[in-house]
C-alpha cells in the first residue's frame, strides 16, 4: 500500500496506482478485508496531503488533490465489494456509474469554490511561465479553453482511468493463473449499441444546436463513458487476433503497449478512436466468428 501511496502522488503513477491494490485485493478471500485495503489507502492519501499542507493548510486544496486517488479507491472498492452479486462486466459498469457521480459533485463543488479555482489558476500561470508561453498565447482563452475541454471530458476521462486499472489487474491476475487468453473473448451485450449511438447522437445536437454549457457537458460525457467500454471490447478484438498469430500474447502486455502510445502524438489516435471504432464495428462485422456471443470480463 505504501508503493500504491507514492505512485498515486505522481503525474502519469496517478493513473495507474490501483493496478497494485486490485491484484493485492484479488487475493484476499473475504469482501471487508478488500473494503478495508482501500480504505487504509484512502487515509493514506489524505494523510499525505495534510502533511503537505502544514504551513499553508487549505481544506479546498486538500479535496482538489486528494480527489482523484480517493475517488478511484472508492469505484474499485465498490467492484470489488459486488464481486459476489454482479458479473465482472456489471461491476465494471456499475463502479463507472459510481465514477461519474463522484466526478459530477466534484464538478459542482469546484465550479463554487473560489479557493480552489485560484489554486488552479496559479497552476496554471506557473505553467505558463515555465515553458515560456506567458506572453505569447491569450492566457485567458487558453484557460477557457482548458476548462470548457474538462468540463466536457471529465466523466470519460475517469472512467478510462478506472478501467485501465481494472483491465490491467485483472489481466495480472489471469496471467498468474496462466490463464493466457484471457480478455481475447470481452464483449458487450448488442443492446449497448443503442447507448452508443443515442449518447453520441445527443452529444452532436447539443453542438449544433449550441445547448446549454451543463446539459451540452453531460452529453458529451455520456457519449465518452459508454466510448470507453467500446474500447475495451476494442481491446479485445486486437488480444484476439495477436493471439491468433502467437499463442503467448496477453491482454498484459498490449494494455502496456496501449499505455505508451496513448502519449505519444499522432499515436494516440489509434488508442482513442481506433479502439471504440473497432469494439462498435464488431456488432456488424464477425471478427471473432469463432468465439461464442457471450458477456465474458
Amino acid at each position: 500500500m505504501a508503493v500504491c501511496l507514492v505512485i498515486s502522488r505522481l503525474s502519469v503513477g496517478a493513473l495507474v496506482f490501483a493496478v497494485p491494490l486490485l491484484v493485492s485485493a484479488g487475493s484476499l478471500d473475504r469482501p471487508w478485508k478488500k473494503v478495508v485495503l482501500f480504505l487504509v489507502e484512502m487515509v493514506g492519501v489524505i494523510a499525505w496531503e495534510l502533511v503537505a499542507s502544514i504551513g499553508a493548510f487549505s481544506t479546498s486544496v486538500v479535496i482538489l488533490t486528494a480527489f482523484f486517488p480517493c475517488m478511484i479507491c472508492l469505484c474499485c472498492m465498490c467492484y470489488e465489494a459486488l464481486e459476489q452479486r454482479m458479473s465482472k462486466v456489471y461491476r465494471t459498469v456499475a463502479s463507472s456509474l459510481l465514477c461519474c457521480l463522484l466526478l459530477g459533485l466534484f464538478s459542482l463543488w469546484f465550479s463554487k469554490d473560489a479557493i480552489a479555482m485560484q489554486y488552479v489558476d496559479t497552476m496554471l500561470e506557473v505553467s505558463f511561465q515555465l515553458t515560456g508561453m506567458s506572453e505569447a498565447v491569450d492566457q485567458d482563452a487558453v484557460k477557457n479553453a482548458m476548462v470548457l475541454l474538462l468540463s466536457h471530458s471529465v466523466a470519460g476521462a475517469g472512467c478510462a482511468a478506472l478501467g485501465f486499472n481494472i483491465l490491467f489487474s485483472e489481466s495480472v491476475l489471469a496471467a498468474r493463473q496462466a490463464r493466457l487468453d484471457w480478455g481475447s473473448d470481452i464483449r458487450l451485450p448488442e443492446y449497448f449499441i443503442w447507448a452508443f449511438l443515442g449518447s453520441w447522437a445527443l452529444a452532436l445536437f447539443s453542438y449544433l444546436g449550441s445547448w446549454n454549457v451543463l446539459v451540452s457537458s453531460v452529453c458529451w460525457n455520456l457519449a465518452l463513458v459508454i466510448s470507453v467500454f467500446y474500447a475495451v471490447q476494442g481491446a479485445s478484438i486486437v488480444c484476439f487476433w495477436q493471439r491468433k498469430r502467437n499463442e503467448r500474447a496477453t491482454m498484459q502486455a498490449l494494455l502496456s503497449l496501449m499505455m505508451l502510445l496513448a502519449f505519444i502524438p499522432g499515436a494516440n489516435a489509434l488508442v482513442v478512436a481506433g479502439l471504440p471504432l473497432l469494439g462498435v464495428l464488431e456488432t456488424w462485422i464477425g471478427f471473432r466468428k469463432n468465439k461464442d456471443k457471450e458477456i465474458s470480463l
